[in-house]
């Protein structure tokens, strides 16, 4: 049925195409002067993930530097330089978390972003924020392939792409997110969505683009690492350029068609400024691309990198006493590093003691005892360093608002509940008033695997992060 409707709204756009939209009656007059030949630069962001202030010993650094990088190449040719993210601006650093996204939202407003595609992560505080940081943004947030399950709309908080205006041109810009993508977001999230195939959707669009809006340049953004999925778009040239994400890979190259299309990919936060530029020339009264560049700029330690802007400092300054009286409170003091696995360790053994000793005590939950406590491995992030750990510290190596959850099994079928990477358990051979108890956090309880092995999911409302905070504060690191 969408393949059939996907048939008859191309149909429509060439017919609308033909009968309201001779390309002979429109004039590039208003748009200014089209020189002869013009380099067109583009900037990229991809996995940001709140990377905000600068950091030495992590060598990050920051949105103020990598912002008064951009806003001046912007200002040396303001009608020739784009500024665009790829997507999972948000989730990871304490400035940002503790925002929600406001403060890196503010700062690429100062900055000059010219869209933004989704991420994943940028699902991870629900539909609500999302609508609330769509009304935050000064450019578009993109996502074409991107659907309301119950009636195949589009959300309103998304547009598939944009138009951006400059003398002498218009630049398309398709914004779409990675095929099957909703294993890497909270399922009760992703649930309410349809991450469709992207290729016939951005197909339609780029036609639309040049043909009824008069782009003469298209680029895609996708929050999406495989490369050769887009190939087809080259080959055929619905794109000019392709950026991508997701992944955290460094990556640049031109696919093998006939016009050498570039991608890139920069790693993530912020590491890297991913650029492409395409060099246009007048042919027959139209730009068309004859010669493209990409590369990755490296950040850290680059003289290019060396000052901050003030704008984006000065968002900072809004939100400064909001972030720092959360961020800076000291945990523990870790007298030895830590690698991620052991802390790891140490969070699921937080889950499960926090539950049966503190959650256990209210009504609602006295008739749960825990056994097995259970978490994915990729959400812890970081290793720790040898010192005072602070909350911001446990944003940065943990950054998920992933709530504990409590998973009701049957006996015969708990042994059949996968590990996704960490676990710790007690007196397993325990069953309590028929059933077995274990704890775990939503983002892994509602993944098929482990809710059809259940008979009853358990939500609370207090998160993973703040139960290991307050067992570091009260009780300190224990070897597991």
């Amino acid at each position: 049925m969408k393949k059939i409707l996907s048939f008859f709204g191309l149909a429509t756009l060439l017919l609308f195409q033909v009968t309201s939209c001779n390309p002979n009656d429109f004039t590039y007059d208003t748009l200014g002067e089209r020189p002869n030949e013009r380099t067109l630069n583009f900037y990229a962001l991809n996995d940001f993930h709140g990377a905000f202030l600068y950091d030495e010993d992590y060598e990050q650094t920051g949105l103020s530097r990598i912002g008064n990088y951009l806003i001046n190449q912007k200002e040396n040719d303001p009608e020739n330089t784009f500024i665009i993210s790829s997507g999972d601006m948000f989730q990871g650093g304490a400035e940002s978390n503790i925002t929600y996204g406001e403060v890196i939202i503010e700062a690429m407003n100062a900055i000059g972003f010219d869209s933004m595609t989704i991420g994943n992560h940028e699902f991870d505080w629900g539909v609500e924020r999302l609508e609330i940081m769509a009304d935050q943004m000064d450019f578009p947030f993109l996502g074409i392939n991107i659907f309301n399950k119950d009636d195949n709309s589009r959300p309103s908080f998304l547009s598939p792409s944009t138009v951006v205006k400059r003398e002498g041109i218009r630049v398309g810009i398709i914004g779409s997110i990675m095929p099957g993508i909703e294993d890497d977001i909270l399922a009760t999230i992703s649930n309410q969505f349809i991450y469709d195939q992207s290729l016939d959707l951005i197909k339609e669009e780029a036609t639309r683009l040049r043909e009824i809006e008069h782009c003469e340049v298209v680029v895609l953004s996708t929050h999406d690492g495989n490369e050769s999925y887009y190939e087809t778009l080259a080959n055929d040239d619905y794109i000019d350029a392709l950026f991508l994400g997701h992944d955290h890979r460094y990556k640049e190259g031109t696919f093998n068609d006939e016009d050498n299309t570039p991608y890139v990919e920069g790693g993530n936060y912020g590491s890297y400024v991913s650029h492409i530029s395409l060099n246009l020339k007048l042919v027959n009264g139209n730009y068309e691309v004859i010669h493209s560049s990409v590369e990755n700029i490296e950040t850290f330690g680059n003289s290019s990198f060396n000052e901050e802007s003030s704008l984006v400092n000065e968002v900072y300054v809004e939100f400064k006493d909001e972030i720092e009286s959360i961020r800076d409170e000291v945990l523990y003091v870790f007298p030895n590093s830590l690698s991620r696995s052991k802390f790891g360790n140490y969070l699921v053994k937080a889950l499960l003691n926090y539950t049966n000793n503190v959650l256990t005590k209210e009504d609602e939950y006295k008739d749960i005892y825990v056994t097995k406590a259970l978490m994915n491995s990729g959400g812890i992030r970081d290793s720790i360093s040898a010192g005072e750990f602070t909350y911001g510290d446990l944003l940065r190596v943990y950054p998920f608002e992933n709530v504990l959850c409590i998973l009701k099994v049957d006996p015969s079928d708990y042994d059949f509940v996968p590990n996704p990477g960490y676990m710790y358990e007690i007196d397993s051979s325990n069953n309590y008033n028929g059933s077995k108890y274990i704890a775990t956090i939503d983002y892994v309880a509602y993944q098929s695997s482990y809710s059809m092995l259940s008979e009853e999911i358990i939500p609370t409302l207090v998160t993973a992060r703040d139960i290991v905070a307050n067992e570091l504060k009260t009780n300190g690191y224990y070897v597991n």
